[in-house]
């Protein structure tokens, strides 16, 4: 059987990807405060596996540095137009990259679906 098909042999990136302000961020962290720039290459690692595999690919993940009532709060969202989906807040910044470097392709899906869920007007 002969077809017309042609089959492109690329792998295209569908996945959620990560804002340059948070990279930016991870790794003045490891350079500067924590004096461990290897661990940047870790968390480079990580940004690429979620670009490349947990899909979502309409987002992006933000990080955000907040004040609420003489506290600091660190958030990691996903993002696209009109739409924050919180994926986690801690109180110090560190917390914010382990649970990103922990942080598996399911967790991401059932926190946009759930989120999704609870806010239908949206």
């Amino acid at each position: 059987m002969q077809t017309n098909f042609n089959v492109n042999h690329s792998n295209p990136a569908f996945g959620i990807s990560v804002s340059e302000s948070f990279i930016k961020a991870a790794h003045n962290y490891y350079k500067g405060v924590e004096y461990r720039p290897w661990r940047a290459n870790i968390f480079d690692k990580k940004v690429a596996k979620v670009f490349n595999d947990f899909g979502y690919d309409e987002f992006t993940l933000n990080y955000e540095k907040v004040q609420k009532g003489g506290k600091i709060s660190h958030v990691l969202k996903a993002e696209r137009e009109g739409l924050s989906v919180p994926i986690t807040e801690k109180d110090h910044f560190r917390k914010v990259i382990e649970k990103f470097q922990r942080m598996t392709k399911g967790e991401l899906y059932i926190k946009i679906k759930q989120f999704r869920h609870d806010n239908p007007q949206v």
